[in-house]
């Protein structure tokens, strides 16, 4: 009789631990799914600021599918100060299933892999990231250092290579005003 009190004492137990953690698990994918990320970087007294540009799909990207829903492109320029800092792209399509987003993944993956190679520059300079969950993709590139972006990468951030040498010496609004040429909607954020 003890033992099988004992028996049902341990079940309930182990069945509420059970229960909390997998309302801690719910509790955090809520708290985290599709919510803003915010980066802050503290260097002394110099203000961190970025440049947000958004296309939807374009003609003129790298990275392009026709088997996508939906696409958005997304360029972020971090400025430290008033002087340009790093830049980062990321794409993210939406298809009609995972399947279909895994082939442009790999597809994407190795055109970027060629693409580098061929230009001798380091795939994993850019810190290259892809994915796919369910049936989206997301793909992001980082130049966290100025010398990242150069004649080869600037591609990847819808950047001319004629402008590549003074793209960097933009200020905020000269590259807002660079991106909306291109049909970038652009927002500042401080």
């Amino acid at each position: 009789m003890k033992e099988d009190k004992k028996s049902k004492i341990l079940t309930l137990v182990g069945t509420l631990l059970i229960m909390i953690g997998v309302f801690a698990v719910i509790f955090l994918l809520i708290m985290t799914n599709g919510g803003e990320t915010r980066t802050s970087d503290n260097r002394g007294n110099e203000s961190i600021s970025a440049l947000v540009c958004r296309s939807g799909g374009r003609d003129d990207s790298f990275f392009k599918s026709e088997s996508a829903n939906n696409i958005m492109n997304e360029i972020k320029v971090t400025f430290e100060g008033e002087e340009y800092d790093k830049i980062y792209y990321s794409y993210e399509g939406v298809y009609r299933d995972t399947e279909v987003a895994d082939k442009d993944e790999t597809r994407m993956h190795i055109d970027y892999d060629v693409y580098m190679s061929d230009n001798s520059v380091s795939a994993s300079s850019l810190s290259p990231s892809f994915s796919v969950v369910k049936n989206k993709l997301h793909l992001t590139l980082i130049a966290d250092e100025k010398k990242e972006f150069n004649k080869a990468t600037a591609v990847f951030f819808y950047v001319d290579e004629e402008t590549v040498s003074e793209f960097g010496n933009y200020s905020m609004s000269e590259m807002k005003n660079y991106y909306e040429s291109k049909d970038f909607s652009c927002g500042e954020t401080k």
